[in-house]
């Protein structure tokens, strides 16, 4: 993703929607014992076009007790939260 570690965070409440959220160093837990969510991130090397540099993060998803549709939505709302505009 573009983006900084810190606006990752920055955004988490929004994403966790009321549910329990535990922030680790590179690691969140987002739910409950048994149906939640882990997401990873890493920070990678700013991408550098000309005089343009897109700072950058890995992220990763890890679900657990949750069935398809489950996922599906936190996916919808996780691209939501996420999203930045342009066009």
């Amino acid at each position: 993703m573009a983006i900084t570690p810190g606006e990752f965070r920055r955004l988490l409440p929004r994403l966790a929607r009321g549910m329990a959220c535990v922030t680790e160093e590179g690691r969140v837990r987002i739910g409950e014992a048994g149906k939640g969510i882990v997401i990873t991130t890493r920070i990678l090397e700013p991408r550098r076009i000309a005089g343009l540099v897109l700072e950058r993060c890995r992220v990763e998803l890890a679900f657990s007790g949750m069935d398809g549709t489950e996922v599906a939505a936190f996916l919808a709302h996780f691209d939501r939260v996420y999203h930045k505009g342009g066009g």
